[in-house]
């Protein structure tokens, strides 16, 4: 597995620029299910994360018909970043006491996930309705 620091700082300043506006580049999927998981892979993305090119396992987006299910799937990202030990972020969860700015957090459906990529190299930052800085 590759080891790499992702940039907590460009992770933040793409959330800034565009939590209330679109990027282009990527596709709007809040009228098939929500954007939320798809926002915070992009945060990821900016912060210097590689993509992960496995079919039907991996974490990368080339378009709303060429993307892997967990860039935009709140389980499957779950799933990936928990299990990945190839290519592309992985974490851990750890306890709401133990949360810290930069961790994912996964409300809904009566439970809540908090993920941290690697001590001390957090994955993720903030969104408006269900990943919230910390």
């Amino acid at each position: 597995m590759t080891e790499y620091a992702l940039d907590l700082q460009e992770e933040t300043d793409y959330a800034r620029r565009w939590a209330f506006s679109r990027n282009p580049l990527y596709y709007d999927f809040d009228t098939v299910g929500g954007d939320c998981t798809n926002f915070v892979s992009q945060c990821i993305y900016a912060g210097g994360a590689v993509m992960n090119f496995t079919r039907d396992a991996g974490w990368y987006y080339f378009s709303l018909h060429d993307r892997a299910a967990a860039w935009t799937g709140v389980e499957y990202f779950y799933r990936f970043i928990i299990t990945n030990e190839g290519a592309g972020p992985y974490g851990f969860q750890v306890s709401a006491a133990d949360a810290c700015p930069g961790d994912v957090i996964q409300l809904g459906n009566g439970s809540c996930n908090i993920i941290r990529s690697r001590i001390d190299h957090p994955i993720l930052l903030h969104h408006i309705e269900r990943f919230y800085i910390i």
